[in-house]
């Protein structure tokens, strides 16, 4: 969504809505009225009606039991269940809203608003807000003020004044933050910020080494390690070589950790070739696009770096780069 309207030129507002202990203060009554609405009644209602009341508390001090009390909000803490009710139970706040669009996962929401007038964008997104605030407080749920954030979001070539009003909610002022959407020094501080992270995982990977084998040094690294290799890849995959050099260094001395003496010393003319041995793609090699050829998808064209970002732009050239998945007909 962001991509698209930043490559039409739009500005965009999001707001962050946080609700504060969101699964804790669900009522079982609207609770379930909200799953008979999204078709869950009858006897599969009275099932989970049963499954949320009658449940009780109690604590334990120094062996000493304190009274019960009757627990009438919240869903079981870690269950399946929690989740999906939680999302069954705020389904219809996206019907109050006029004017913005509004993305849910589990607990965390944001709305969104484009445009070219950002005075007119921001009074439909405060005119949402109110509507928003509203529904959570006839629905028993409590926004964090402290929490909740509005960004504007625009191109930094946009030349366009950094002056917004705030949003107001319930005597709280919410600061407009700026976001210049990916000028190269933001990539440069995604790359240090990476680089920092990976060094500080990268002293415990030795320590680790030391205790396990390297089958479960590799799950680990596929844990914990390859997900800040990819974390912002979109981002700092389009800065200069020399800074991705640097991930790659970093990427390639955890691989060094893992493979075992014979295959580092396989490996000893060219430490590069780690990566073929443990299957594993290097980082800068990740965000790198094949030419097309004939018999590929059509590659559309994009007017600037978002619309390189896009979904439009993206699937083609995944399909072009692997041939499983254009061959894949639910995909083409």
């Amino acid at each position: 969504y962001i991509n698209e309207k930043l490559s039409n030129g739009d500005q965009i507002l999001a707001l962050f809505i946080d609700f504060k202990k969101a699964f804790d203060t669900l009522d079982h009554d609207q609770l379930l009225q909200a799953m008979d609405e999204c078709g869950i009644s009858g006897p599969t209602n009275k099932f989970f009606s049963s499954y949320l009341k009658n449940r009780t508390l109690c604590t334990f001090v120094d062996g000493t039991k304190g009274a019960e009390a009757n627990v009438t909000l919240g869903v079981p803490t870690g269950s399946v269940y929690g989740p999906v009710g939680y999302i069954m139970h705020v389904n219809s706040m996206v019907n109050v809203v006029d004017y913005c669009g509004v993305f849910m996962y589990a607990d965390d929401t944001c709305m969104l608003i484009s445009g070219k007038n950002i005075k007119e964008m921001e009074a439909q997104m405060q005119n949402d807000f109110d509507k928003i605030n509203k529904w959570a407080h006839d629905n028993g749920i409590i926004l964090n003020a402290n929490k909740t954030k509005c960004m504007h979001i625009h191109s930094p070539y946009s030349g366009i004044a950094r002056q917004t009003n705030n949003i107001n909610i319930v005597g709280h002022s919410f600061e407009c933050l700026h976001k210049n959407s990916v000028c190269q020094c933001e990539r440069v501080e995604l790359v240090t910020s990476i680089c920092n992270r990976l060094r500080l995982l990268l002293s415990k990977f030795h320590n680790l080494k030391r205790m396990v084998d390297n089958r479960t040094l590799l799950m680990v690294y596929y844990a914990l390690a390859d997900s800040l290799f990819s974390y912002g890849l979109s981002c700092y995959g389009l800065t200069f070589k020399t800074y991705i050099e640097e991930i790659r260094k970093i990427q390639l001395r955890f691989l060094k950790i893992i493979v075992d003496k014979k295959t580092k010393q396989k490996c000893k003319d060219d430490y590069n070739k780690i990566f073929r041995e443990c299957n594993i793609i290097p980082v800068d090699e990740k965000y790198s696009v094949r030419s097309s050829k004939k018999g590929k998808l059509e590659q559309l064209k994009v007017n600037n770096y978002y619309g390189e970002r896009t979904r439009k732009y993206v699937v083609p050239r995944l399909c072009n780069k692997y041939e499983e998945l254009r061959e894949d007909k639910k995909i083409t």
